[in-house]
Protein backbone atom coordinates (compact mmCIF):
# COMPACT_ATOMS: atom_id res chain seq x y z
CA UNK A 1 0.00 0.00 0.00
CA UNK A 2 1.17 3.22 -1.50
CA UNK A 3 0.88 6.28 1.62
CA UNK A 4 2.39 9.98 1.04
CA UNK A 5 1.85 13.37 2.65
CA UNK A 6 3.29 17.14 2.23
CA UNK A 7 3.51 20.40 4.72
CA UNK A 8 4.18 23.27 3.64
CA UNK A 9 7.60 24.54 5.44
CA UNK A 10 8.86 27.70 4.85
CA UNK A 11 6.43 28.38 1.92
CA UNK A 12 8.43 25.38 0.32
CA UNK A 13 6.55 21.80 -0.34
CA UNK A 14 7.82 18.58 1.51
CA UNK A 15 6.59 15.31 0.72
CA UNK A 16 6.64 11.72 2.12
CA UNK A 17 5.90 8.56 0.30
CA UNK A 18 5.96 5.37 1.77
CA UNK A 19 5.22 2.02 -0.01
CA UNK A 20 6.86 2.26 -3.42
CA UNK A 21 10.07 1.15 -3.17
CA UNK A 22 12.72 -0.74 -1.26
CA UNK A 23 9.87 -2.88 -0.45
CA UNK A 24 12.73 -5.38 0.89
CA UNK A 25 13.66 -2.94 3.87
CA UNK A 26 11.47 -3.28 6.75
CA UNK A 27 10.52 0.43 6.10
CA UNK A 28 11.42 2.88 3.85
CA UNK A 29 10.36 6.40 2.95
CA UNK A 30 11.22 8.86 0.19
CA UNK A 31 10.97 11.92 1.39
CA UNK A 32 11.44 15.26 -1.24
CA UNK A 33 12.12 18.70 -0.34
CA UNK A 34 12.60 21.16 -3.49
CA UNK A 35 15.51 19.50 -5.69
CA UNK A 36 16.63 17.16 -3.02
CA UNK A 37 15.33 13.42 -2.64
CA UNK A 38 16.28 11.26 -0.22
CA UNK A 39 15.39 7.69 0.17
CA UNK A 40 15.63 6.40 3.95
CA UNK A 41 15.59 2.69 4.64
CA UNK A 42 15.89 0.75 7.96
CA UNK A 43 15.18 -3.48 8.22
CA UNK A 44 14.76 -5.03 11.42
CA UNK A 45 14.73 -8.69 12.51
CA UNK A 46 12.76 -10.64 15.75
CA UNK A 47 15.69 -12.37 16.38
CA UNK A 48 17.52 -11.87 19.31
CA UNK A 49 21.46 -10.42 19.49
CA UNK A 50 22.57 -11.99 22.97
CA UNK A 51 24.85 -9.63 24.51
CA UNK A 52 23.64 -6.57 22.27
CA UNK A 53 21.58 -3.65 24.34
CA UNK A 54 21.41 -0.79 21.68
CA UNK A 55 20.26 1.40 24.43
CA UNK A 56 23.16 0.18 26.67
CA UNK A 57 25.63 -0.02 24.23
CA UNK A 58 24.75 2.17 21.39
CA UNK A 59 28.14 1.75 19.21
CA UNK A 60 27.18 -1.66 18.26
CA UNK A 61 24.48 0.29 15.86
CA UNK A 62 27.41 2.10 15.18
CA UNK A 63 29.99 -1.07 14.24
CA UNK A 64 27.05 -2.38 11.85
CA UNK A 65 27.04 0.86 10.28
CA UNK A 66 30.62 1.20 9.48
CA UNK A 67 30.39 -2.87 8.49
CA UNK A 68 27.49 -1.81 6.24
CA UNK A 69 29.66 1.05 4.70
CA UNK A 70 33.12 -1.00 4.11
CA UNK A 71 30.80 -3.54 2.26
CA UNK A 72 29.16 -0.54 -0.14
CA UNK A 73 32.43 0.88 -0.81
CA UNK A 74 33.96 -2.65 -1.85
CA UNK A 75 30.69 -2.70 -4.36
CA UNK A 76 31.38 -0.21 -5.24
CA UNK A 77 35.14 -0.47 -6.29
CA UNK A 78 34.74 -4.28 -7.60
CA UNK A 79 32.31 -2.30 -10.41
CA UNK A 80 35.20 0.25 -11.42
Amino acid sequence: MIKNCSIEVNDHALYAETGRIAKQASGSVVVTFGDTVVLVTAVSTDEIREGIDFLLHPWALVKDLETAELVVKAVNSSQQ
